[in-house]
């Protein structure tokens, strides 16, 4: 029998592996059970992600379906909040329509606290003194002596002894 080349190919066919080349398959497959670890990790992360943003897609999803079906839906809206000392109670106004839209009694503290804010300003006996009739000879409130509390104490106002209390260079 006689044989006649027609092609050459190259062909995947079972051989038998040197101890260099196990030891190397060995180590190229620590590789890739490595590689798949983390893409696995990474694809469970990712499905995290993605579910928690699927999650407030549905939930933005069902808040505009609400608004759609009762024209009505949550917006922050400016308050103004009033004590009632008469009532002992707190009320809550919208400012844009001035609805009342929330009232709470005051605790035993706050009815104290609002009273007394409520009161008029009056001066304290103690200060109703007029400053401008005050001596100008007089103790300064720091207890710093002037020229004029130090010729009151016998020095006059040009002494070197005056002028150094006053922390001035003596000439």
């Amino acid at each position: 029998m006689t044989r006649t080349l027609k092609r050459s190919e190259t062909q995947e066919l079972l051989c038998d592996l040197t101890t260099e080349e196990r030891v190397s398959r060995g180590i190229q497959l620590g590789g890739v059970i490595q590689e798949i670890a983390a893409l696995e990790a990474q694809k469970a992360a990712s499905a995290k992600e993605y579910g928690a943003q699927i999650s407030l897609a549905k939930t933005r999803r069902d808040k505009l379906a609400e608004a759609a079906k009762t024209g009505k839906e949550l917006q922050p809206v400016s308050c103004d909040i009033y004590a009632d000392i008469t009532r002992s109670i707190y009320v809550t106004v919208r400012t844009d329509t001035a609805e009342e839209i929330d009232s709470r009694v005051m605790t035993t503290s706050e009815v104290t606290h609002e009273r007394q804010a409520s009161l008029p300003l009056e001066p304290e006996p103690d200060d109703t003194r007029d400053v401008s009739t005050q001596d100008a000879v007089g103790d300064d409130p720091e207890g710093v002596e002037t020229p004029q509390s130090a010729e009151c104490a016998g020095h006059a106002p040009d002494d070197p002894l005056t002028l150094l209390d006053q922390g001035k260079p003596k000439d």
